[in-house]
């Protein structure tokens, strides 16, 4: 957790505070701790209100061309699975830190741009979060975790009267 939370004031101070252009992690993919761990952060906070931006053009634009819009807010298994292999958080070196913090944070930026969405953190707690997600260094969901994501955004979007 440690190095994610370096790794996220290091990207903060060298885009924001240094203003480099230059992307360097295109395609890496990494826990957000920040939000998790220290949302107070500046690094966190930035990152909170670029993904409220993001979303809400997202939004602007989708709703622009007539196409219908779902956020699926998909929790990392470090969040979610009680007994993941990986990057277990230390509660008291990290009071801030709750299992729904980053999802929470979604569903805000959602709500607040009137945008539908399906936040898979509850579902996913009640079925066994465990068993939706692959092991051993891969913390993407498997074939049973997109089969309940596929169910519940789809009854989300019929509800929310986004598809017939």
């Amino acid at each position: 957790m440690v190095r994610w939370l370096d790794r996220a004031r290091a990207q903060y101070t060298e885009t924001v505070l240094a203003g480099d252009p230059v992307v360097r992690q295109l395609l890496e993919e990494h826990y957000d701790a920040d939000v998790a761990l220290r949302p107070e952060s500046d690094s966190a906070r930035y990152k909170i209100g670029l993904m409220e931006l993001v979303l809400r053009e997202m939004g602007a634009v989708t709703e622009r061309a007539g196409v219908p819009m779902v956020l699926l807010i998909i929790p990392s298994p470090i969040d979610v699975c009680d007994d993941w292999d990986q990057g277990r958080i230390d509660r008291a070196a990290f009071p801030r830190y709750r299992q729904t913090n980053i999802a929470d944070v979604l569903v805000g930026i959602a709500e607040r741009g009137g945008l539908a969405y399906v936040n898979l953190f509850p579902s996913y707690r009640e079925h066994g979060a465990s068993e939706l997600y692959l092991r051993h260094g891969n913390d993407h969901w498997n074939d049973a975790g997109q089969d309940l994501a596929a169910r519940l955004t789809a009854r989300e979007a019929v509800d929310a009267g986004l598809l017939r």
